[in-house]
């Protein structure tokens, strides 16, 4: 009799279910059911000086980068020579992948050095900004109120904070301490 009973218990809830979901309406998707995030790999764990990044990644991509394989140069790209951009190279989900700080394009112009940026509205080419970009071309962007901070630029290195949150496909923040150097140095 037990088995007759806990049966048709089952038919019932299985009846009721199939039911309620007929009626037309759409069901919500549950809230366990979201794509997994993105890993960002720390890098190799013997590293040199000029390859120390500590920049956590929490949102659609996770992950702690602690080094990189090769030294991020500074690039000063003409026709604005002042605008400081370090190149970082990332692995994201084991493949090669780009996070990109700039200072904008004030910077190393008279009273524009060491300091805080802050990324405004309406980014342009030459404001400070980050962004990172996975080798499938999946690209976050800064949002409005991010700080890049440079701390220390002796010629040859650079070193600064970068905290904020980015846009894309999905909700992703950054924060922590970014290094390039200087081409030549």
């Amino acid at each position: 009799m037990p088995g007759r009973l806990a049966a048709r218990a089952l038919a019932a809830a299985v009846a009721t279910l199939l039911l309620g979901s007929g009626c037309g309406t759409p069901t919500a998707p549950s809230a366990t059911a979201s794509p997994s995030a993105h890993q960002v790999s720390a890098g190799p764990s013997n590293c040199q000086a000029d390859s120390t990044q500590d920049i956590t990644f929490a949102g659609a991509v996770t992950g702690h980068l602690a080094c990189q394989s090769t030294p991020t140069n500074c690039l000063q790209p003409a026709p604005e020579p002042s605008k400081l951009i370090a190149t970082i190279p990332v692995r994201v989900d084991g493949k090669p992948a780009t996070l990109t700080v700039s200072v904008g394009g004030t910077y190393g112009l008279p009273g524009h050095g060491p300091g805080t940026y802050q990324v405004p509205g309406g980014i342009g080419a030459g404001d400070p900004q980050f962004e990172l970009q996975l080798a499938d071309m999946t690209t976050w962007v800064s949002s409005p109120g991010g700080i890049v901070t440079v701390l220390t630029d002796d010629g040859a290195r650079v070193r600064g904070t970068v905290e904020g949150a980015l846009t894309g496909p999905s909700a992703m923040t950054i924060k922590g301490s970014w290094g390039c150097k200087r081409p030549g140095a």
